[in-house]
């Protein structure tokens, strides 16, 4: 396998394991077993503990940012942008747990580095929220605009737990409708 796909394999491998051991608990040791490794073989491609955690938390906030955010900023209505946007949130759920278990793990980390990775993990999503929310680049730059996307970030957070945790699925969308109601306030 070369370098790149390596890196690729094992940092996908890593997710998967941080999405079992939780941010704490996972090791190079762990993505070594797990990946069918030497431990030396993970600390080639991430140096340090805090390498492998950055590289993690990056390739998770690329996964939120562009395959769960950014495909639903355009659209013709905002009802229509978010039901997209929570349909996939569903489908991703299903598909590629190990992320958004990682995703939401890391929102409740308050520790270095996870603290400040997620702060600016935020700071872009909410950008992109607000995109997604008022259909326009400019609001981006609005604070009060941005405010309102944080705690867009917080209810994603929620609608993803409840899918994890297997709730049904009038209960997820009776959720996904009130918080539509809620942006149609803010809009």
């Amino acid at each position: 396998m070369a370098p790149d796909e390596r890196k690729q394999h094992l940092l996908g491998v890593a997710i998967q394991v941080f999405a079992d051991k939780g941010l704490d608990g996972a090791r190079h040791g762990d993505i070594a077993k797990a990946a069918g490794v030497s431990i030396p073989t993970v600390h080639s491609y991430f140096k340090t503990r805090t390498d492998l955690v950055t590289s993690v938390l990056n390739e998770v906030r690329r996964y939120v940012i562009h395959e769960c955010t950014i495909p639903y900023i355009e659209g013709d209505s905002l009802e229509e942008r978010m039901m997209a946007s929570g349909l996939n949130l569903g489908a991703r759920v299903a598909t590629e747990p190990h992320y958004i278990k990682v995703w939401i793990m890391w929102g409740a980390c308050f520790a270095e580095p996870f603290k400040a990775l997620f702060e600016d993990y935020e700071k872009e999503a909410t950008g992109y929220l607000c995109q997604l929310i008022y259909g326009d680049a400019a609001s981006a730059e609005d604070e009060e605009l941005r405010e309102k996307s944080r705690i867009l970030v917080g209810l994603s957070m929620f609608l993803a737990q409840m899918m994890l945790r297997g709730e049904n699925e009038q209960r997820q969308k009776t959720f996904m409708k009130n918080v539509m109601q809620t942006l149609q306030i803010w809009v």
